[in-house]
């Protein structure tokens, strides 16, 4: 599961967690951003969806969310598709897009759009079922 309740530092690329903050400085707590998930166009195709296990491709937009495997360690982003994104895992309605994904307003419009209809949509989910139908005929 992602780690809850989460900060982002854009500056540094980092997630930070309620363990993390109660130890910083004032000054560095300036610098985060409340929210669960960030977005963002992939810079190289070197990347995997930590659900589908598929590459992200190059200049694709991809979530991103923190994942900490053990309470001592720092936490690090895993990536998404759009289209893997677990509506039961992270619960971002429409509503609070703005709020919870950080570089959400960056996109315009036409991307903002295509962002969430990705996210509700089942396409990959679907699309498996699909091929698995198919072999076991």
């Amino acid at each position: 599961t992602p780690v809850s309740p989460s900060w982002f530092c854009h500056e540094k690329r980092k997630w930070y967690g309620e363990n993390d903050i109660s130890r910083m400085k004032k000054k560095e707590k300036e610098a985060l951003v409340a929210c669960d998930m960030t977005v963002s166009y992939a810079p190289t195709g070197r990347a995997k969806c930590r659900r589908c296990g598929e590459l992200i491709e190059k200049a694709a937009l991809r979530l991103s969310y923190p994942f900490r495997w053990r309470a001592n360690e720092d936490a690090y982003s895993m990536n998404l598709h759009p289209e893997c994104y677990v509506p039961e895992v992270f619960g971002i309605k429409e509503k609070e897009l703005r709020t919870r994904i950080f570089g959400f307003e960056a996109l315009n419009n036409t991307e903002r759009a295509n962002l969430w209809k990705a996210m509700r949509g089942r396409g990959r989910e679907n699309a498996a079922l699909t091929e698995g139908k198919e072999a076991s005929e």
